[in-house]
């Protein structure tokens, strides 16, 4: 026998053996319980990205690639802050914003255009675990964090955000957080989001119905926050955060109330600047985007709400850019607000605002529910904040 018919049959071993390899791997596989198809590829997240940070770790703003840029200047008035911000005290906070426009949307499957109705809601607990004047722990949890899209060629739909403080989007629960599927077209869901058309669109055979249950939801996690520095430290607990959760929740201020509401003794009349990170609050945190720029406020005449005096501030001028530009490139664009918001006097924080507005998209999100569309009409956006103190 010659060596090249040596070499041949060596070779022809070999790939017998790594084939038989191949086979009984494949064997073991199904039996352990693949199935007789390939493993099914995980789920895209809603809002997620590259987990960052594991379980009951904590992380510095100095550990982050970019820090978000701290407070314009700090409130240094210790007291105020212990009052704005009351240890032991748990907030709930409801906050929901509806889009309706023009659009020429990828999920109905041609290029016409067609009504787009959106509504988001968001239900979080801050719970202030500590607060010296100076240097705030805040354990926050996202109760619940759900959006509807609504796709259609009814144009008399008119979107009703309902009653402040209420949730209307329950029936999305069975939803698992960072899903994203279609929902059946059903009444209850068109008369739970629409004040008119309701019956129209549960008529309509071509509308067509998306829903989201955002990754936050049901995350916990420990917030430090220093005043005149921003968060300081991070911690997830019992729950794990990707980038852009991390990067967001980062943004947050907790001490949004005494920038809106700088001085109590402001007399009617008077007007002052603040900037738009305040206001981060008040969007909705699955598009992940920090608010810049600056809104006017001006404090009109004192109202009894609910038998307890508040401080009436409306908005008189100014534009908030929701930057929410990340490594894949996208950003929301700019809202030019009106409204007012109210300042309990009793309880020391903002517990309403009903803004309304319009949004000007510069640049288009590929992984967002709203966002894959593309405008024929300057969008219209209403946002309703409600805040109250738990028993």
């Amino acid at each position: 026998m010659s060596r090249r018919s040596g070499q041949a049959n060596t070779v022809v071993v070999v790939l017998v053996t790594l084939m038989a390899a191949a086979v009984i791997g494949l064997v073991i596989w199904i039996v352990i319980g693949g199935g007789g198809g390939p493993p099914p590829p995980p789920p895209d997240p809603v809002g997620g990205s590259t987990v960052a940070v594991q379980s009951d770790v904590t992380v510095t703003r100095k550990e982050l690639p970019v820090p978000p840029a701290p407070p314009p200047k700090p409130v240094a008035k210790p007291q105020r802050i212990k009052e704005t911000v009351q240890a032991g005290k748990t907030y709930r906070i409801v906050i929901k914003e509806g889009v309706q426009s023009r659009v020429e949307d990828g999920d109905w499957g041609l290029k016409v255009v067609v009504n787009i109705t959106y509504s988001g809601e968001h239900e979080i607990l801050r719970k202030i675990e500590s607060n010296d004047g100076h240097r705030i722990v805040e354990l926050r949890t996202f109760v619940a964090s759900r959006n509807v899209k609504v796709l259609s060629t009814v144009e008399q739909a008119q979107l009703d955000l309902g009653t402040s403080g209420t949730l209307s989007l329950v029936a999305l629960e069975f939803l698992a957080p960072g899903t994203l599927e279609t929902v059946a077209v059903s009444k209850p869901i068109f008369d739970s989001l629409f004040k008119e058309g309701a019956q129209q669109l549960a008529n309509d055979n071509s509308a067509k119905v998306k829903a989201a249950v955002d990754s936050l939801s049901g995350k916990q996690v420990r917030i430090v926050y220093v005043d005149g520095v921003g968060v300081e430290s991070l911690t997830q607990v019992g729950c794990t955060l990707t980038e852009d959760e991390r990067d967001f929740i980062f943004t947050t201020s907790v001490l949004s109330d005494c920038y809106i509401m700088p001085e109590i003794d402001k007399k009617p009349g008077e007007s002052w600047t603040v900037p738009g990170s305040e206001f981060a609050i008040l969007f909705d945190p699955s598009w992940r985007g920090h608010p810049v720029g600056n809104i006017v406020l001006k404090r009109d005449k004192d109202q009894d709400i609910s038998g307890q005096p508040h401080a009436v501030m409306k908005v008189d001028s100014g534009v908030v850019s929701i930057n929410a530009t990340d490594a894949s490139k996208r950003r929301m664009g700019t809202f030019t607000p009106k409204g007012q918001m109210t300042y309990s006097l009793t309880n020391n924080h903002v517990d309403s605002a009903k803004l309304q507005g319009s949004l000007t998209v510069e640049e288009l999100s590929r992984d967002h529910l709203l966002f894959p569309a593309k405008f024929k009409a300057t969008p219209s956006i209403t946002i309703d904040y409600f805040c109250e103190i738990l028993p």
